[in-house]
C-alpha cells in the first residue's frame, strides 16, 4: 500500500478505487465492468467512452496486487493473502466502500438510457438480457446496488436513493431484475415482466429500513395491493423475509390491516407461520385486528401452513390461543393432525394431542384417519401416540375400504404391521372395497417379512379367495416376487392346485409369467398336479413350449406324470406348437421325450411336421423327418424280430 500511495495522486487514486471495488464487490467483476465503474461520477448522466480507464494501467497502478483471469476474464487479487490483508485494513483504507460502491450502482441505474415509464414490451430488442449485454455493469447493478445501500450508507445516501426508489422510471429495469431473484419464491403465482415492480418493494426486498422509515413519513397512505398484480404486497413481503423492523413501520401506517387478505386469501400472519419467524408473528397477534385463524382460498390455516414447514415454535405459539381451533379441516378436509402426521411432525404432534378438541378420528375427504396416515408412511412414533388413545379407532376403514393394517401392509412398514397386529380389535383378513386383504396388498408389493408376519397370526387365512378369484399365491406369481412365492408354498394351508375364474393353477400362471424360479419352487411341491387345464384345455406345458420358453419347458419334461401328447381344445399337443412358432430348441426337448407322438393332427388334419413345412421351418422340419425315420427303422427292426423269432 505504501508504494500505491507513492504514486501520483491521479495513479494513486485509480488503484486504489480498483482496490476498493475488488476487496468489496458481492461477485467477482469482469475486467469491462471495473472499467465501467472507474468512470462513473457522482451526478453523470449516461457514460462517458473516454473516461474509461485502460486495464492494463489499472493492473500496472496496482502494485502487483491485482491480476485478470485469463479464462474467464475476471479481475481479482493476486493471492488469498492479499485478499485476507485488505481486509484487515479495509476500516483504514476504504472506510466508505459501500457508500461509494452504492453511490455509483444508482448513479449508473439513473441514466437516462434506462429511463422509461413501462417495459417497451413491443421493442424486444430493450429487453432486460438485451440490455444486460448492451451495458456491461448493468447486470452487477441492478441486482447488487441494494445490498451495498444497506446499512450506515441508507443514511450517507438518503437523499439519493430516496430520489432514486420514487422515481418510477428507474425503476423499470432495477425491477426486472428483482423479478429475477429467489423472491419468486414467495410469489403465488409465476410472475411476469409486466408486474410492476415500486420502489417499496426494492426497500423492502434489500432491507432498506431507514429509506422506508423516510419513505413512509413522506408518502400519502400506502396502497396495500395493486389488485391487477401477481405480486405480493410489502407487509407480506417484508414478514417473508424475517424483516421485523420493516414490519412494525409497516403495521404503523393507519391503512394497514394485519389481517388483510392478499392473493388466495394469504393473511399476514400465514407469512409468518410458513416463514418461521416467531417475533413477527407475536409482533401480528398483539395487534386487536388480528385473526390467528384465519382460512386461505383452499381453507388451511396459519397452523396448517407452520406444521407444513416444521416451525415448532410457532405452532405452540398458536395453540396456546384459544381463537385457534386445532381441528380446522383444509379443502381435503385434512386438519393439522393430519398435516403433522404427513410431514412427520412428532413434537407438533404431541402438541395437538394435548388439546382437549383434537378429533383423532376425524377423517378427511377420501376417509382417511390420522391413524391410517400414519400407518401408510411408517410413522411409528406418531402411531403409537395415537393408540395410546381410548378413543382412537384402530381398525377404521377409509373410502376404499382399507384399514390402518393395510396401509401398513402394503406399504411394507414390518415394525407398523407388529404394533397394529398386537391389538385385540384389528381384523388380520379385512377386505378392502376391491377384495383385497393386507396379506395379499402386501404379497402384490413383494413385502415378504411383511408377508410372514402376517401368516403368524392364527387368524389369518393365507388362501382366502378374494375378488377375481385371487389368492396371495397368485399374486407373488404375477409380480414375479420369488421369495414371497417360495414363502407361501412352505404353507400346508395354501391349497397349490387351486384355480382360478380361468381355471388356471398357480403353476399354469407362473409358467405363462415365464417365472422359472417359481415353476421350479411349485414343482418341488408332492401335491402338485402339472397337468391341469385350463378354459381353453392348455397345460403349462403347452404354454411353456408355445411360448418357446426352453428353462420351463425342461422343468416341466424332466417329471414323469407330465402329459407330452396333450391336446388342447383345437388337438394341438405341445410339440405342433413349438414347430408352428418356430422354436427348434424346444422341439429338440420335446423329441428326445420317449413318449412324444409325431403323427398326431390336430383339427385341420396338420401334424408338426406338415405345420413346420409350410411355413418354412426347414431345421424343425428336418429334426422331425429324422425322428420320424429313426422311429420307422425301430419299428422295422422290431418286425423283422419278430418275424424271426417266428421262424425260429
Amino acid at each position: 500500500m505504501t508504494r500505491i500511495r507513492g504514486q501520483v495522486p491521479e495513479h494513486s487514486e485509480l488503484a486504489l478505487s480498483a482496490l476498493r471495488w475488488i476487496s468489496h464487490a458481492i461477485r467477482p467483476l469482469r475486467a469491462e465492468e471495473l472499467q465501467c465503474v472507474l468512470a462513473v461520477q457522482p451526478g453523470d448522466q449516461f457514460l462517458d467512452p473516454e473516461a474509461l480507464p485502460d486495464i492494463a494501467l489499472i493492473v500496472s497502478v496496482s502494485a502487483g496486487l491485482l491480476t485478470i483471469d485469463s479464462k474467464s476474464q475476471t479481475i481479482r487479487l493476486v493471492h488469498f493473502t492479499v485478499e485476507e490483508y485488505l481486509r484487515q485494513v479495509k476500516h483504514e483504507y476504504f472506510p466508505d466502500a459501500d457508500i461509494l460502491i452504492a453511490e455509483t450502482c444508482i448513479t449508473y441505474l439513473s441514466f437516462e438510457v434506462f429511463g422509461f415509464d413501462t417495459l417497451p414490451i413491443e421493442e424486444p430488442e430493450h429487453d432486460l438480457a438485451y440490455m444486460e449485454s448492451l451495458h456491461v455493469f448493468f447486470n452487477y447493478a441492478a441486482h447488487n446496488w441494494g445490498h451495498h445501500l444497506r446499512g450506515d450508507a441508507e443514511h450517507a445516501l438518503e437523499g439519493l436513493a430516496t430520489d432514486f426508489l420514487t422515481n418510477d422510471r428507474n425503476l423499470v429495469y432495477p425491477g426486472q431484475a428483482y423479478l429475477e431473484t429467489e423472491l419468486q419464491r414467495y410469489a403465488s403465482q409465476t410472475l411476469s415482466p409486466l408486474d410492476k415492480v415500486t420502489g417499496i418493494y426494492l426497500m423492502v426486498y434489500f432491507g432498506l429500513t431507514h429509506i422506508l422509515s423516510i419513505f413512509l413519513k413522506n408518502t400519502r397512505p400506502l396502497q396495500i395491493q395493486n389488485k391487477r398484480s401477481r405480486l405480493l404486497a410489502p407487509l407480506p413481503l417484508a414478514i417473508l423475509a424475517g424483516r421485523r423492523k420493516m414490519v412494525k413501520l409497516l403495521l404503523d401506517r393507519e391503512n394497514i390491516r394485519a389481517d388483510y387478505q392478499y392473493d388466495e386469501m394469504i393473511t399476514p400472519v400465514h407469512c409468518a407461520a410458513m416463514s418461521g419467524h416467531k417475533s413477527i408473528l407475536k409482533l401480528l397477534l398483539d395487534r386487536e385486528d388480528m385473526k390467528a385463524d384465519s382460512p386461505s382460498s383452499d381453507r388451511r390455516t396459519p397452523l396448517h401452513f407452520c406444521i407444513t414447514h416444521g416451525h415448532k415454535g410457532i405452532a405452540r405459539l398458536l395453540l396456546e390461543r384459544d381463537d385457534v381451533r386445532s381441528d380446522s379441516p383444509d379443502h381435503k378436509e385434512r386438519t393439522p393432525l393430519h398435516y403433522a402426521i404427513r410431514y412427520k411432525r412428532d413434537t407438533i404432534t404431541k402438541m395437538l394431542l394435548e388439546r382437549h378438541d383434537v378429533k383423532v378420528n376425524a377423517p378427511d375427504y377420501e376417509k382417511q384417519t390420522p391413524l391410517s396416515f400414519a400407518a401408510s408412511r411408517g410413522h411409528e412414533t406418531i402411531a403409537k401416540l395415537l393408540l395410546e388413545l381410548k378413543d382412537v379407532k384402530a381398525d377404521s376403514p377409509d373410502g376404499d375400504g382399507r384399514t390402518p393394517l393395510w396401509h401398513a401392509a402394503r406399504n411394507g412398514h414390518e415394525s407398523m404391521t407388529k404394533i397394529l397386529l398386537a391389538r385385540d380389535d384389528v381384523t388380520v383378513d379385512h377386505l378392502d372395497q376391491h377384495g383385497l386383504t393386507p396379506l395379499r396388498a402386501a404379497a402384490l408389493e413383494g413385502h415378504t417379512t411383511t408377508v410372514r408376519l402376517l401368516l403368524e397370526c392364527k387368524d389369518a387365512r393365507p388362501d382366502l379367495r378374494e375378488e377375481h378369484g385371487q389368492r396371495p399365491l397368485s399374486s407373488a406369481i404375477d409380480f414375479g416376487h420369488t421369495d414371497m412365492a417360495r414363502l407361501l408354498t412352505e404353507i400346508d394351508d395354501v391349497v397349490i392346485n387351486q384355480v382360478d375364474r380361468r381355471s388356471r393353477t398357480p403353476l399354469f400362471r407362473a409358467v405363462e409369467k415365464g417365472h422359472a424360479t417359481i415353476v421350479k419352487l411349485l414343482l418341488e411341491r408332492k401335491d402338485i398336479k402339472p397337468n391341469i387345464e385350463d378354459k381353453d384345455g392348455s397345460t403349462p406345458l403347452l404354454v411353456a413350449a408355445k411360448d418357446g420358453n426352453i428353462e420351463i419347458v425342461q422343468l416341466l419334461i424332466e417329471r414323469d406324470d407330465v402329459a407330452i401328447n396333450h391336446r388342447s381344445g383345437s388337438d394341438r399337443i405341445p410339440l405342433f406348437w413349438a414347430a408352428y412358432c418356430g422354436h427348434v430348441t424346444v422341439v429338440k426337448l420335446l423329441l428326445e421325450h420317449k413318449d412324444i407322438k409325431l403323427d398326431l393332427q390336430d383339427k385341420d388334419g396338420e401334424t408338426p411336421l406338415s405345420i413346420a413345412t409350410k411355413k418354412g421351418y426347414t431345421e424343425i422340419a428336418r429334426l422331425l423327418e429324422e425322428k420320424m425315420a429313426i422311429k420307422e427303422h425301430k419299428h422295422d427292426l422290431t418286425i423283422g424280430n419278430n418275424i424271426a423269432d417266428r421262424i425260429e
